[in-house]
């Protein structure tokens, strides 16, 4: 009972910090319960965020330093702000309720209860049990733990969890969070200091739900909420202390900011979505996709259509500083302690054309061959269920509607991704898709968008055909 105290603790005074923060950066574009679920993710992230600076300044870690500066936080954050518990602008049409529709939405309720309740209870009885986990970002988390600090004496054995930490390349946050659950316990709890993982599960299903009846309606949002809850990776990810979890909340989290910004033209949206990127960068290496992405589709979608340039450039800073001030200080530790990014030990480099993983004797080339292996990973496997053939069909009906309104963005964000991921796939990461090790977890990161675009593009198909 003590435990689940103190855990609770560890999950609400971030969130309490990230609500605030979220209220005062949007504005009332959101309504309370989506500035409690978007709030949960960005104090997470800004947990984070301070673990990675009070180790680079060698400040012990310990519970007062985290404690005084959420609090701190929340206090100026707070400060004139008006709490409002209206929600915010709905666009959604008026919809009528038949009994079967009633039945249908409570069987609909019970099993997404029924997904949140299993997850919680695996995640909060089940140890640490996958090999990735554990390698990446746990046994690292452990080591911190019992130092109290990052470990910066390049001298030293374990230099920033060397030994511990196969990939010092790899961002920390998956790791911090379970030092972030350490701390509270007083001790390294190899199940409970996972906790974080189903929180961002029911983050996620709740803010995707909140942005999807937003515009589509509560019909929709609670079918495709469903659907998204249904998915069996995500579910996986949910009991699991991975970081494809965290990653997959960061981007869709920041994507519906920039979605809700073409149709408000607020810039403290664009904020919220730069900070959302930047925490993605700060979770996994594949975070910069996203950057890249929603950056695009920011200049398709803003580049020449604004008042003037000066305003562009505003709203671009909007968007992109929050991504530089979050993510810089990580990126300058990389370059100052030569840090990589490709998957081979400390000072990890790029080795274009070939993966070590894949076999000495393979030869120097574009692998062709992952092309075919994924879209049987996509398309004939149980973990994204039936969404890729979706989207394939999808693509085909509702292509005029997607040219013609501001879902191209969403799919040009979309395909960013993939094509970059295809591109790594191609050209460095080979085993990931041979060996179907990490395509998966990959895809985890995008589906929720892909699933939130395609939910869109119904309602709208519907609500025209009708």
């Amino acid at each position: 009972m003590t435990d689940m105290l103190y855990l609770f603790l560890a999950i609400a005074l971030p969130t309490v910090a990230g609500t605030l923060l979220v209220a005062r950066v949007t504005s009332g574009s959101f309504g309370p319960a989506m500035r409690v679920f978007l709030g949960f993710g960005a104090g997470m992230g800004a947990v984070s965020y301070l673990f990675l600076i009070f180790g680079f300044v060698r400040v012990p870690f310990s519970l007062a330093p985290f404690i005084a500066a959420l609090v701190i936080v929340s206090a100026v954050l707070s400060y004139g702000l008006k709490f409002s518990f209206v929600a915010g602008p709905c666009e959604c049409v008026h919809e009528k309720s038949g009994i079967l529709w009633k039945i249908l939405s409570a069987i609909l309720v019970i099993l997404i209860i029924f997904k949140l309740a299993f997850v919680f209870f695996e995640a909060t009885h089940r140890p640490l049990y996958s090999w990735d986990t554990w390698t990446n970002w746990s046994a690292g988390a452990k080591l911190f733990f019992y130092e109290k600090g990052l470990l910066l004496d390049s001298s030293g054995e374990h230099f920033l969890g060397k030994g511990y930490r196969p990939f010092l390349g790899h961002p920390l946050h998956a790791t911090f969070m379970q030092l972030w659950g350490a701390l509270w316990l007083g001790r390294f709890d190899e199940t409970l200091v996972k906790l974080y993982a189903p929180f961002y599960f029911l983050s996620m299903l709740a803010v995707f739900y909140y942005a999807v009846k937003d515009e589509a309606g509560r019909k929709f949002a609670l079918v495709a909420t469903y659907l998204l809850s249904a998915i069996p990776i995500l579910t996986y990810h949910g009991q699991e202390g991975y970081a494809d979890l965290p990653l997959s909340f960061y981007s869709l989290a920041a994507v519906i900011c920039f979605w809700k910004f073409l149709s408000t033209g607020k810039k403290g949206l664009l904020v919220m979505a730069g900070t959302m990127l930047g925490f993605g960068v700060l979770t996994k290496n594949e975070g910069l996709f996203y950057v890249v992405a929603v950056g695009f589709a920011f200049i398709a979608a803003r580049f020449g259509r604004t008042q003037s340039k000066r305003e562009f450039l505003k709203e671009l800073a909007c968007l992109s500083l929050p991504v530089v001030m979050l993510a810089g200080p990580w990126f300058i530790a990389k370059l100052a302690m030569g840090l990589g990014f490709g998957h081979g030990l400390a000072g990890s480099e790029f080795n274009w054309l070939s993966d070590p993983l894949y076999g000495s004797d393979a030869p120097k080339r574009v692998h062709w061959e992952v092309i075919g292996k994924g879209l049987r990973e996509w398309m004939l496997t149980a973990n994204f269920n039936l969404m890729f053939p979706v989207l394939a069909a999808s693509l085909i009906l509702g292509i005029k509607e997607i040219l013609r309104s501001e879902l191209k963005y969403l799919y040009i964000i979309i395909f960013s991704v993939m094509a970059m991921f295809i591109f790594v796939y191609l050209t460095l990461e080979v085993t990931t898709v041979m060996d179907a090790t990490g395509i998966h977890r990959n895809t985890l990161t995008y589906a929720p968008i892909i699933l939130f675009a395609m939910t869109l593009l119904a309602s709208r198909l519907f609500r025209r055909s009708r």
